[in-house]
């Protein structure tokens, strides 16, 4: 059975059915690929998994986390950041005339190289640093049990195997994993992909530590001398736009702009940027939270957040205040500000994996993983091992360019 790929930007009319199957309540469950439209009616309604409002005004499931595969940043990116078609894969239970999503996540298809065979991997990018699916308020071992059935029948029937980067610990990808086994025409491997910063709103661990804030309020107490220094929330559509452009233009007078690899710099990256930052304030979904000395910028933030996990997905601030350390001082403030958020769960910090500055304010943890889904363990492995090829040539490269 042929599937669609990304040859030059194919038209692809309509959904593909990769597996389906019945149910003994009635129902029919089924693994679908589409097409993603930059006309929001063609794309397949995913509110049941969005946690929007449904049509009589109640409210939806809170149990999708990832922001990055909401259709809001999606569309953003396409055409700007991912040149290939994005492809939606969608686990559908199908009543009479209605469907429910469980379970999705946007898709890249890759040809055959002499590297990798070809393969389905998930949109995972630096502006989208997450591969976690989006998933119901189904139980996990039952939202498993479907998923194994139908990627089982998908993968017999010639669908290439599927890749998906950095994607959290403790998924229905986990218990779907566990339940391998005793399916041979379906296997899954993982592999650690490291861990990085988190506040989790069960923990009681306070950070910044005693010292560091002490050192925090020094700082704070030392430019309040120069004039009144204030923390500002920009949550309406409107005012997120206004202080989105003031971000662009710190970050544009800052080292990465003198770089060229500020958002502004780059055309597309900008065009992505602010199309991201509009839509998802229009639900609700971006904030922007700065330091204020009478008024005038000194940092910046954008937080994006979905069904109570928060995202600071930029900062940037004004380097001639750099002995205040601005940013620091914002980034300890948006420990108060989620902890004081009625609905607060988790945020992901979004920073590199292992050691990085922000282990300084927050200190718990996310733990990332890769997974691969094949028709057999063998291939799932193959994929993965030939997947971490480029990124070990590039580590190696970097580590003979330092001798030198």
């Amino acid at each position: 059975m042929p599937f669609p790929h990304s040859g030059g930007e194919p038209v692809v009319e309509a959904q593909k059915v990769l597996a389906e199957l019945p149910s003994i309540d009635g129902t029919h469950w089924q693994l679908c690929l589409h097409p993603f439209s930059h006309r929001r009616d063609h794309n397949p309604d995913l509110s049941d998994l969005l946690g929007t409002a449904r049509e009589d005004g109640s409210p939806g499931p809170d149990t999708a986390t990832n922001i990055f595969f909401n259709p809001a940043f999606l569309a953003a990116s396409r055409g700007r950041i991912a040149r290939k078609t994005i492809y939606q894969l969608v686990v559908w239970e199908c009543r009479d005339n209605e469907r429910t999503a469980h379970f999705s996540m946007p898709v890249l298809h890759y040809p055959a190289s002499l590297v990798l065979p070809e393969h389905y991997r998930a949109l995972v990018h630096p502006f989208a640093p997450l591969g976690t699916p989006l998933q119901s308020a189904l139980p996990e071992a039952d939202l498993a049990a479907r998923l194994a059935d139908l990627f089982e029948v998908a993968l017999a029937d010639e669908l290439p195997p599927l890749l998906i980067e950095e994607t959290a610990g403790g998924t229905v990808l986990d218990r779907l994993a566990e339940g391998t086994a005793s399916r041979p025409g379906l296997g899954i491997h993982r592999t650690q992909a490291g861990s990085r910063a988190a506040l989790d709103a069960a923990s009681t661990t306070r950070y910044p530590g005693k010292k560091r804030q002490r050192e925090l309020n020094r700082l704070l107490r030392k430019l309040g001398e120069a004039g009144n220094v204030d923390f500002e929330l920009a949550r309406s559509q409107f005012d997120v736009l206004l202080r989105f452009e003031e971000y662009l233009l710190i970050e544009t007078r800052s080292w990465k702009g003198r770089r060229g690899t500020s958002i502004q710099a780059i055309k597309r990256h900008a065009a992505f940027a602010r199309q991201a930052v509009s839509d998802l304030a229009r639900e609700g979904r971006c904030q922007v939270l700065s330091m204020r000395l009478d008024g005038k910028p000194l940092a910046s933030m954008i937080l994006l957040s979905m069904n109570g996990y928060y995202y600071p997905w930029k900062i940037t601030f004004d380097e001639h205040y750099a002995r205040y350390s601005p940013g620091a001082l914002l980034m300890a403030r948006l420990g108060d500000y989620l902890r004081s958020l009625p609905d607060f769960r988790m945020a992901d910090s979004l920073a590199r994996t292992g050691t990085s500055w922000m282990d300084l304010f927050w200190r718990d943890k996310i733990m990332l993983q890769n997974v691969t889904l094949a028709a057999s363990e063998q291939e799932a492995e193959k994929l993965m091992r030939r997947a971490a090829l480029p990124e070990r040539l590039r580590a190696m490269l970097r580590k003979l360019l330092r001798r030198r």
